[in-house]
């Protein structure tokens, strides 16, 4: 579990991981995919006044676009709340 706080309207996110299935049941990573979907692990105080559906745990789609910072080896992300396109319900 990462101690690092996002600031105003900032998410700290992990990414989930994409799993490339081949037909004889192999995983292969796929670099040239990008990943747009990420885990709340939490968010900034100005997310949780003008967002309140995005909160720990939410499911998020961030724009395609957008390279964000990776932060440690776990995955840990940090995307601006204007990224973020679509959440899952």
């Amino acid at each position: 579990m990462t101690k690092l706080k996002p600031l105003g309207l900032n998410i700290l996110a992990k990414e989930v991981q994409r799993e490339e299935k081949t037909k004889s049941g192999l995983y292969i990573p796929n670099p040239s995919t990008f990943n747009t979907k990420a885990t709340v692990v939490s968010v900034g105080d100005k997310v949780t006044d003008e967002y309140p559906s995005i909160k720990k745990g939410t499911v998020i789609h961030y724009n395609s676009y957008v390279k964000p910072a990776v932060l440690d080896e776990d995955g840990h992300i940090v995307v601006s709340v204007r990224d973020v396109l679509a959440i899952e319900a």
